[in-house]
């Protein structure tokens, strides 16, 4: 019974819309009814339920969180105590000794199996896409693995190698066929334009915290899995490159803080970091609770700023992220001959995947060109570059438009609401005060009318001139209509009027309930900070599994 209210579970998501329904049609019908209310209880429910059932079917769909314990980290809600500097534990270069021995690589011997499920590898995968569990034997975090691979891998040597790090909120499993990994990188590798690389996925969320990149007393050690554990697997069980210039680490959104960090840790293991829509600042997990001044230890800018070891930095923003943004800035001014950037810029991008997918393969192209694509596109490979041409008409309709105009059109519809329950109500109480006394009159003077005898007139007595016979004509004539149509007509008009009328509560209350729902999405975007304009709001569809 838990199980099923997991907010995995379609039982849970199909009872939610359920509800939605039955809350939609209760504000129907207390709308029909002029219930003021009760009207907006219903709808404000009913709009909570729909917007809570779309969350629910994203959730299904990407897998974002698998308890309810995981929604305070989500939501940036859970904040624990501040910690102390000395609780991070980074080792020094000296202490970390690379041992390729055959006995020590044998402890990270995996058994593999191919990804099946269809959903994963998406339209015009090439090459192969592995799985395993992996329990690393320093870190002793246990995290599942996945491995893409260009076609005939078994038959290459000295492959180059991309450790890509997942973000957060994030569904790991869907990283490859969101970045188009088997269907981009293959065709390159294929038109020989990129040299034969590997891209390893490794998962760095143990538990339901907000994920760190670095080894924190009391908490997994995330760095000691990606920089020990999981570069010993792939040396152990693929025929890679042991040349640090053939590794590089890579990530988007948090994992791209990630990748900026560790790479900068740890350059004597990467000679390139790869950030798609990185960060500066530490914003998740423990770092983001030291205080003010060893926070500043690990900007991205602070620590690639004072590196000894030769690094190339490949920085991804796109339309207007502005933490991207802030480190592309920030890193360009860094003045260490030891750091190469490459700042990449977007117009037509936000933080999203539709974004990283565009930029996935002018990174690949940019990290491991081959020799004679190298000298083609050396201009466009070394300088600082755009990508995805101008910034359409849409990304000029910038998200706080649409949330003013929102707020425009929410007050307007209040408005409407307020005049249908109340306000036309008290406006026509005052008009019938106003004329009550020529009401009365109109009323006497009708009243006088009918009351005049007209019994001693023959109803088939010609008037105004009438012969005799079109006389009896009209008179047969008007008791015939009365029976036959008049009834129809009035019951025609009854009928038409009251489905006017369940049109219209229908009609209001879709837009209630639609400007509710918009309401959430709004609050919500403002924490995710997902769409920034219009032009990303066609991967809702694909964000909704459809």
């Amino acid at each position: 019974m838990v199980k099923m209210l997991q907010p995995t579970s379609r039982t849970l998501l199909y009872l939610v819309i359920i509800f939605a329904v039955i809350c939609f049609a209760v504000a129907v019908w207390t709308y029909h009814k002029g219930k003021g209310i009760k009207f907006f209880c219903a709808a404000i429910l009913s709009g909570t339920l729909f917007t809570g059932a779309i969350a629910l079917q994203i959730n299904t769909t990407r897998g974002y969180i698998h308890s309810w314990a995981e929604i305070p980290a989500l939501i940036g809600a859970q904040r624990p105590q501040t910690i102390s500097l000395d609780r991070v534990e980074i080792s020094a270069d000296s202490e970390r000794k690379q041992d390729d021995s055959a006995e020590n690589l044998a402890k990270y011997k995996l058994n593999f199996t191919p990804v099946t499920d269809p959903k994963l590898i998406g339209d015009g995968f090439t090459g192969e896409y592995l799985q395993a569990k992996f329990s690393g034997p320093v870190s002793h975090v246990e995290q599942p693995v996945r491995v893409w691979l260009p076609n005939h891998w078994r038959e290459m040597e000295h492959l180059k190698v991309v450790i890509f790090l997942h973000g957060f909120p994030s569904n790991p499993p869907y990283t490859q066929v969101a970045l188009g990994v088997g269907k981009q990188l293959g065709a390159q590798i294929a038109r020989g334009e990129v040299e034969p690389t590997i891209i390893v996925f490794p998962e760095i969320r143990p538990d339901d915290q907000e994920p760190d990149c670095v080894d924190v007393q009391g908490r997994p050690r995330i760095g000691s899995f990606v920089i020990d554990d999981v570069r010993e697997m792939v040396k152990a069980n693929f025929p890679v490159s042991a040349d640090r210039a053939d590794w590089a680490i890579s990530g988007n959104s948090a994992g791209a803080y990630c990748a900026g960090l560790l790479g900068g840790l740890y350059p004597q293991y990467f000679a390139d970091s790869i950030i798609l829509s990185g960060y500066d600042d530490p914003q998740l997990g423990a770092l983001n609770q030291l205080n003010r001044a060893d926070r500043h230890k690990f900007y991205v800018s602070n620590v690639i700023g004072n590196i000894a070891t030769p690094l190339r930095v490949y920085n991804y923003a796109a339309g207007d992220d502005a933490d991207a943004r802030l480190l592309s800035e920030r890193i360009a001014k860094l003045n260490n001959e030891n750091v190469t950037v490459t700042n990449v810029y977007d117009p037509q991008g936000s933080h999203n995947w539709k974004s990283w997918y565009r930029a996935f393969p002018d990174a690949m192209a940019w990290f491991a060109p081959t020799t004679a694509y190298a000298a083609a596109n050396s201009e466009q490979i070394a300088a600082d570059h755009a990508i995805g041409g101008p910034a359409s008409w849409a990304t000029k309709i910038k998200i706080e438009q649409i949330e003013a105009t929102y707020l425009l059109v929410l007050v307007c519809w209040l408005g409407v609401l307020f005049w249908h329950f109340a306000g036309r109500r008290i406006w026509l109480q005052s008009r019938i005060s106003l004329s009550t006394a020529r009401h009365i009159a109109q009323l006497e003077q009708s009243n006088s009318a009918l009351a005049s005898p007209r019994s001693n007139l023959d109803s088939t007595q010609p008037r105004f001139g009438t012969s005799p016979a079109a006389a009896a004509d009209l008179g047969a004539s008007n008791q015939e209509i009365p029976a036959q149509t008049q009834q129809q007509m009035v019951y025609s008009q009854q009928s038409r009027t009251k489905w006017a009328k369940w049109l219209s509560a229908f009609c209001a209350t879709g837009i209630s309930v639609g400007l509710l729902a918009g309401g959430y999405a709004l609050l919500i975007n403002q924490k995710m900070g997902t769409i920034s304009n219009l032009s990303n709001v066609t991967a809702i569809v694909q964000l909704l599994g459809f």
